[in-house]
């Protein structure tokens, strides 16, 4: 279903790699930004394999645009998920398994391997935006 499809008309309709790049724009007006996606968890508990196929499918031609633009002296891009369900269709449950996380930009390195868990989220946005630590 089209969003114009739900009564909103003025929302631009823009391809996934349209979409990505204008993400990466609208972060690059601000010290922080934060775009959270849930259709995933919502497909992960309810939806098909093909489903989930087809959504990962959208999701990486947005990540594809939105690389394609970001500027890695900007600032840092953080990817992750608060946990699994997509990537096992055999029953609804969240799954234990590791969460992947893809750091790209200003000192991605360093920050990386300070992240052994979500809980290592939080200080390393901290550090990168130059806030203390409590």
């Amino acid at each position: 279903m089209c969003i114009r499809d739900r009564g909103y008309d003025d929302v631009p309709v823009l391809s996934p790699e349209e979409a990505g790049r204008h993400i990466a724009a609208i972060a690059a007006s601000y010290d922080f930004s934060f775009f959270e996606h849930w259709p995933t968890d919502q497909i992960g508990h309810r939806g098909g394999l093909d489903e989930a196929v087809a959504h990962l499918e959208h999701i990486d031609a947005v990540l594809g645009g939105l690389l394609s633009t970001w500027d890695d002296a900007r600032g840092l891009l953080i990817i992750t998920s608060d946990h699994g369900n997509l990537e096992e269709k055999g029953h609804r449950q969240h799954t234990r398994n590791a969460v992947p996380t893809i750091l790209v930009g200003r000192d991605h390195v360093a920050h990386a391997a300070t992240i052994h868990d979500l809980a290592d989220i939080a200080p390393v946005v901290r550090r990168a935006l130059g806030l203390p630590s409590h």
